[in-house]
């Protein structure tokens, strides 16, 4: 099992992360191989899917479900093998974290929310920032304390706030706070632009791929939820 600085620093500060094992294509692997690093933060074991895309090579790992397990307080270290393009998605209707090997010197990735939403981030495993210096960590750890803050700027505007909790998409009170929040594919354009626009998620929430709504700035602002960074390493941290 390969082990790194990253990991070890994090066993230090966090205490309870430990390195538990490897999934993903088989080694030896080399140092230039795409290597994810899942770690579990939360007090339950966390389950994942992972979904190939179909133009991705036979050198990448297979579409598969339930494929990764970790448990709590755990690091399991997946390897997608080369060119690898797909995503990895917890089973409790979480965000799904696409990522790109493709580009033998970049990759390409974002927290995509159109299909579910969990307290989970994505990034380079260095902590490095993108190709156009933009923070590299995609995602939230906190998804309803970062709705909350959203929520409070339009505490002035009670039909928009009543409108949104009869989506049942958000749960709360008008004036109040939220008290849970979710999102998938059949979510109305209004929840979208909460999300996306007021509340400022770092991911992918965008309505022109939702519900077949067409572009609109929404989606210009979804678009920029996709990053590239310069290396072969990422990290996905689940919260929840």
């Amino acid at each position: 099992m390969r082990t790194s600085y990253l990991l070890s620093a994090l066993a230090l500060c966090i205490g309870t992360i430990s390195a538990k094992g490897d999934a993903g294509v088989p080694g030896p692997w080399g140092p230039n191989d795409p290597l994810v690093t899942i770690i579990n933060t939360s007090g339950g074991k966390m389950t994942y899917d992972v979904a190939k895309d179909s133009g991705a090579p036979a050198t990448a790992f297979n579409t598969c479900t339930a494929c990764i397990s970790v448990p709590a307080g755990q690091t399991v270290q997946f390897h997608p093998g080369v060119a690898f393009n797909g995503a990895i998605t917890s089973q409790n209707s979480g965000t799904r974290h696409e990522i790109n090997f493709g580009d033998p010197t970049i990759v390409w990735y974002d927290a995509d929310m159109q299909y579910g939403m969990s307290d989970s981030t994505i990034g380079p495993s260095n902590n490095m920032k993108t190709q156009d210096s933009r923070p590299g960590v995609l995602g939230e750890q906190d998804c309803l304390a970062k709705a909350n803050a959203g929520w409070k700027t339009i505490n002035n505007d009670a039909a928009t706030q009543k409108a949104l909790l009869d989506s049942g998409y958000l749960t709360g009170t008008v004036g109040g706070p939220l008290t849970a929040v979710k999102m998938d594919i059949h979510a109305p354009l209004p929840v979208i632009v909460f999300f996306q626009l007021t509340a400022q998620f770092n991911a992918y929430i965008g309505a022109g791929s939702v519900s077949n709504l067409p572009a609109d700035v929404t989606t210009a602002a979804a678009d920029k939820q996709t990053h590239s960074v310069a290396t072969r390493q990422m990290t996905i941290t689940d919260y929840n």
